[in-house]
């Protein structure tokens, strides 16, 4: 398998892994090629992977390809039904979808429903606060928390969603992408993570990082916090796979058609996301602040500038070290919808985004000292101009 790994690498390690994979064709020929061309799924893993030798890189190009482990698990669809108070809806699998007909508008609403629906990881513990899930931070609608009860041989279980981390409702209505800055599911296990956060890297160290906000994740270059992987819509496709695949021990994985689905409907979230067109003078004010102290690195359109190593942020570096995830480097978030999210920086250890301008916040969170030293009018005009990206 080394020699395997060493082979990959002086591939992927060529001038392809310096230039980010973009999408070329429509999503619907792109659904079509990742779900029927294992040699496209393989080329765009590789192209995708920015550390090789990290444990994360590892695993998946030694598993994840033609004549690969992974290539011959199979394809699980469960009998699921919405976890409800009281619920005497039957269990049903998901539905199937044909890419041969379907329509974009179509594809959107299939990964939606995914989002909602298809089972993550089955999780025991959980089961304890379903008749408080306040307790634990998950937001309450028509369904508890996004979760979904699984009907197995060994009997049912409660499995996390998608929705389950990545919605939240902050006031009322469910917002689809904005994190779960709540939920404590730490404490479900019995670990003191902190609301929002989970540590995600398996090296056997305690370093748990914040749920991301994916409605800008269209505008994300990179994935994970740690700028793992080069992002294209492919590319998440393979991402969201191949955590399904770990997340069930690797025995189990989705339909593919699901996988490509629910990249999709990430890749549509910013859409739903209504910018304010017209600015006052204040925010003008503040378009001028940012464009001089901010827009090196973050860019007005949702775009951002390439990693940044860990010294020049300053924050903690074990994420970025880690043997699981690490590069040496942290990602630059978007600042798409950046004033509604719940938390900031990669280990969520700051709750407002004034808070990231205040210069007494260094002794507990230090680093990402941009930003600081402006005046007070500065912040305000600066925070927004940030409340209309």
């Amino acid at each position: 398998m080394k020699f395997l790994l060493l082979i990959v690498l002086s591939s992927a390690c060529g001038a392809d892994l310096k230039e980010a994979l973009q999408p070329e064709e429509d999503p619907i020929s792109l659904g079509k090629r990742y779900i029927s061309d294992p040699d496209f799924r393989r080329e765009t893993l590789l192209k995708s992977v920015v550390d090789p030798w990290n444990g994360y890189s590892r695993l998946r190009i030694e598993n994840y390809g033609p004549g690969l482990a992974w290539e011959s698990i199979p394809v699980w669809n469960p009998q699921i039904r919405p976890l409800r108070r009281e619920s005497t809806q039957a269990f049903t699998s998901f539905p199937d979808i044909d890419f041969e007909t379907i329509t974009e508008s179509e594809l959107k609403a299939f990964g939606k429903l995914a989002f909602e629906r298809f089972p993550l990881v089955s999780d025991l513990q959980i089961r304890a606060f379903v008749n408080a899930p306040s307790e634990i931070g998950l937001w309450e609608t028509e369904t508890i928390g996004g979760l979904v009860e699984v009907d197995l041989a060994s009997g049912i279980q409660v499995a996390k969603t998608c929705s389950t981390c990545h919605a939240s409702a902050p006031e009322s209505a469910l917002i689809y992408g904005r994190a779960n800055a709540d939920f404590d599911f730490g404490r479900v296990i019995g670990a003191r993570w902190g609301h929002g956060t989970m540590d995600v890297t398996p090296d056997g160290q305690a370093n748990p990082t914040s749920v991301p906000d994916i409605r800008p994740i269209r505008f994300q270059k990179y994935l994970h916090w740690s700028a793992t992987l080069k992002n294209s819509l492919p590319a998440l496709a393979i991402r969201i796979e191949t955590l399904f695949i770990t997340s069930f021990s690797q025995r189990l994985r989705p339909p593919r058609e699901v996988v490509f689905a629910l990249a999709y409907f990430f890749w549509t979230l910013h859409e739903t996301e209504q910018r304010k067109s017209v600015l006052d003078s204040q925010s003008s004010n503040g378009a001028e602040i940012f464009e001089k102290h901010c827009s090196s690195c973050h860019f007005s359109n949702g775009e951002t500038a390439p990693p940044m190593d860990l010294d020049v942020i300053g924050t903690s570096k074990e994420v970025g070290l880690s043997s699981s995830r690490g590069t040496g480097k942290y990602r630059i978030p978007s600042l798409f919808s950046v004033s509604s999210r719940g938390h900031f920086f990669h280990d969520g250890s700051l709750g407002k985004l004034a808070d990231v301008l205040d210069p007494q916040r260094l002794e507990q969170t230090p680093g990402h000292r941009f930003g600081l030293d402006l005046s007070t009018t500065e912040k305000s005009d600066l925070l927004t101009f940030l409340d209309t990206l």
